[in-house]
Protein backbone atom coordinates (compact mmCIF):
# COMPACT_ATOMS: atom_id res chain seq x y z
CA UNK A 1 0.00 0.00 0.00
CA UNK A 2 1.49 3.63 -1.28
CA UNK A 3 -0.19 5.99 1.30
CA UNK A 4 -0.03 10.01 1.02
CA UNK A 5 0.07 11.71 4.94
CA UNK A 6 -2.61 12.76 6.62
CA UNK A 7 -3.20 16.36 7.72
CA UNK A 8 -0.71 18.20 10.08
CA UNK A 9 -0.71 21.79 11.81
CA UNK A 10 0.64 24.02 9.08
CA UNK A 11 2.86 25.39 8.89
CA UNK A 12 4.31 22.83 11.84
CA UNK A 13 5.45 20.06 10.70
CA UNK A 14 3.22 17.53 12.80
CA UNK A 15 -0.03 15.89 12.58
CA UNK A 16 -3.35 17.48 13.32
CA UNK A 17 -5.44 16.30 15.81
CA UNK A 18 -8.07 15.98 12.87
CA UNK A 19 -4.97 14.02 10.92
CA UNK A 20 -4.29 11.52 13.84
CA UNK A 21 -7.81 10.65 14.25
CA UNK A 22 -8.13 9.64 10.10
CA UNK A 23 -4.90 8.06 10.58
CA UNK A 24 -6.35 5.46 13.42
CA UNK A 25 -9.46 5.16 11.36
CA UNK A 26 -7.71 4.23 8.60
CA UNK A 27 -5.48 1.79 10.55
CA UNK A 28 -7.98 0.20 11.88
CA UNK A 29 -8.93 -1.43 8.73
CA UNK A 30 -5.02 -1.69 7.07
CA UNK A 31 -2.41 -4.66 7.87
CA UNK A 32 -0.95 -6.42 9.16
CA UNK A 33 2.19 -4.78 7.19
CA UNK A 34 5.59 -7.00 7.58
CA UNK A 35 7.33 -4.09 6.38
CA UNK A 36 6.39 0.18 7.15
CA UNK A 37 8.56 2.22 5.00
CA UNK A 38 8.05 6.49 5.19
CA UNK A 39 9.57 9.03 4.08
CA UNK A 40 12.09 11.32 6.72
CA UNK A 41 9.64 13.95 7.01
CA UNK A 42 7.92 13.94 9.93
CA UNK A 43 4.22 14.10 9.04
CA UNK A 44 4.97 10.78 7.01
CA UNK A 45 5.93 9.02 10.04
CA UNK A 46 3.88 10.12 12.54
CA UNK A 47 0.65 9.13 10.13
CA UNK A 48 2.06 5.47 10.50
CA UNK A 49 2.74 5.45 13.95
CA UNK A 50 -1.08 7.13 14.51
CA UNK A 51 -2.28 3.99 12.20
CA UNK A 52 -0.88 1.99 14.77
CA UNK A 53 2.13 0.52 12.35
CA UNK A 54 5.98 0.48 14.19
CA UNK A 55 8.20 2.30 11.38
CA UNK A 56 10.50 -0.39 9.96
CA UNK A 57 12.59 2.21 7.88
CA UNK A 58 12.95 6.21 6.31
CA UNK A 59 13.56 7.19 3.01
CA UNK A 60 14.61 10.26 2.02
CA UNK A 61 13.87 10.18 -1.78
CA UNK A 62 10.31 9.89 -0.83
CA UNK A 63 9.83 12.91 0.80
CA UNK A 64 12.35 14.70 -1.88
CA UNK A 65 10.34 15.62 -4.88
CA UNK A 66 13.04 18.01 -6.92
CA UNK A 67 11.83 20.95 -8.49
CA UNK A 68 11.92 20.27 -12.03
CA UNK A 69 9.40 17.48 -11.80
CA UNK A 70 7.19 19.52 -9.81
CA UNK A 71 7.16 22.09 -11.98
CA UNK A 72 5.95 19.75 -14.68
CA UNK A 73 3.39 18.01 -12.43
CA UNK A 74 2.41 20.67 -9.91
CA UNK A 75 0.34 20.15 -7.38
CA UNK A 76 -2.75 18.57 -6.73
CA UNK A 77 -2.53 16.67 -10.09
CA UNK A 78 -5.71 14.00 -10.57
CA UNK A 79 -4.01 10.89 -12.18
CA UNK A 80 -5.97 11.44 -15.53
CA UNK A 81 -3.97 14.50 -15.85
CA UNK A 82 -0.66 12.94 -15.08
CA UNK A 83 -0.76 10.02 -17.38
CA UNK A 84 -0.46 12.82 -20.34
CA UNK A 85 2.09 14.67 -18.19
CA UNK A 86 4.66 11.97 -17.79
CA UNK A 87 4.48 11.33 -21.87
CA UNK A 88 5.30 14.59 -22.47
CA UNK A 89 7.98 15.60 -19.87
CA UNK A 90 11.09 13.95 -19.12
CA UNK A 91 11.98 15.20 -15.81
CA UNK A 92 8.99 14.19 -13.86
CA UNK A 93 9.06 10.61 -16.54
CA UNK A 94 12.52 10.09 -15.24
CA UNK A 95 11.81 10.60 -11.60
CA UNK A 96 8.48 8.56 -11.42
CA UNK A 97 10.55 6.26 -13.05
CA UNK A 98 13.04 6.07 -9.83
CA UNK A 99 10.19 5.81 -7.72
CA UNK A 100 9.23 2.91 -9.60
CA UNK A 101 12.73 1.13 -9.28
CA UNK A 102 12.25 1.78 -5.37
CA UNK A 103 8.79 0.53 -5.24
CA UNK A 104 9.98 -2.67 -6.92
CA UNK A 105 13.38 -2.87 -4.83
CA UNK A 106 10.98 -2.42 -1.85
CA UNK A 107 8.45 -5.19 -3.23
CA UNK A 108 11.30 -7.63 -3.82
CA UNK A 109 12.00 -7.24 0.19
CA UNK A 110 8.37 -7.91 0.68
CA UNK A 111 7.69 -11.73 1.97
CA UNK A 112 5.61 -13.53 -0.55
CA UNK A 113 2.06 -13.09 -0.28
CA UNK A 114 3.37 -10.58 2.49
CA UNK A 115 1.93 -6.65 2.70
CA UNK A 116 4.00 -3.70 2.76
CA UNK A 117 2.89 -0.12 3.79
CA UNK A 118 4.58 3.45 2.34
CA UNK A 119 3.64 6.29 3.66
CA UNK A 120 5.04 9.06 1.67
CA UNK A 121 3.54 12.73 0.09
CA UNK A 122 0.83 13.86 -2.51
CA UNK A 123 2.55 13.84 -6.03
CA UNK A 124 4.51 11.09 -4.94
CA UNK A 125 1.89 8.51 -4.86
CA UNK A 126 0.95 9.25 -8.09
CA UNK A 127 3.96 9.22 -9.59
CA UNK A 128 5.12 6.10 -7.98
CA UNK A 129 1.98 3.99 -9.68
CA UNK A 130 1.41 5.38 -12.73
CA UNK A 131 5.49 4.36 -13.24
CA UNK A 132 4.79 1.17 -11.42
CA UNK A 133 1.98 -0.15 -13.11
CA UNK A 134 1.77 -2.54 -16.05
CA UNK A 135 -1.22 -0.35 -17.25
CA UNK A 136 -1.21 3.31 -16.30
CA UNK A 137 -4.28 3.84 -18.23
CA UNK A 138 -6.30 2.13 -15.77
CA UNK A 139 -5.78 5.15 -12.99
CA UNK A 140 -8.18 7.60 -14.44
CA UNK A 141 -8.96 8.98 -11.49
CA UNK A 142 -10.36 12.73 -11.91
CA UNK A 143 -9.28 13.78 -8.02
CA UNK A 144 -6.22 14.05 -6.54
CA UNK A 145 -4.99 11.40 -4.23
CA UNK A 146 -6.53 12.89 -0.75
CA UNK A 147 -5.11 12.73 3.16
CA UNK A 148 -4.56 9.26 3.94
CA UNK A 149 -5.54 7.81 -0.10
CA UNK A 150 -3.44 5.68 -2.03
CA UNK A 151 -3.06 2.65 -4.43
CA UNK A 152 -2.51 -1.38 -3.64
CA UNK A 153 0.21 -2.52 -6.11
CA UNK A 154 0.04 -6.03 -6.53
CA UNK A 155 3.48 -7.23 -7.79
CA UNK A 156 2.65 -10.79 -9.82
CA UNK A 157 5.69 -11.63 -11.60
CA UNK A 158 6.38 -8.96 -14.62
CA UNK A 159 2.80 -7.72 -14.09
CA UNK A 160 2.07 -4.78 -11.54
CA UNK A 161 -1.69 -3.84 -10.93
CA UNK A 162 -3.64 -1.39 -8.84
CA UNK A 163 -6.72 -0.90 -6.63
CA UNK A 164 -7.28 2.57 -5.31
CA UNK A 165 -7.69 3.34 -1.76
CA UNK A 166 -9.94 6.03 -0.89
CA UNK A 167 -11.34 7.63 2.20
CA UNK A 168 -14.90 8.00 2.48
CA UNK A 169 -16.34 11.39 0.96
CA UNK A 170 -16.99 12.89 5.03
CA UNK A 171 -12.46 12.45 5.45
CA UNK A 172 -11.44 13.48 1.46
CA UNK A 173 -9.26 16.61 1.70
CA UNK A 174 -6.74 17.43 -0.30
Amino acid sequence: DVRRHVQRTKPGAHLSQQGIDLAGLIGKNSGPFDLVITSEIPRAIETAIAMGHEVNETIKFLGNLPADSYAETGWPTPFSDLIEILALQTHAHGFAQKLADLLQAIANRTPKSGHTLIITHGGFVELAALASLSDPMQCREEKPVGYCEGIRLVYEGNTVTGEFLHVSNEHYQV
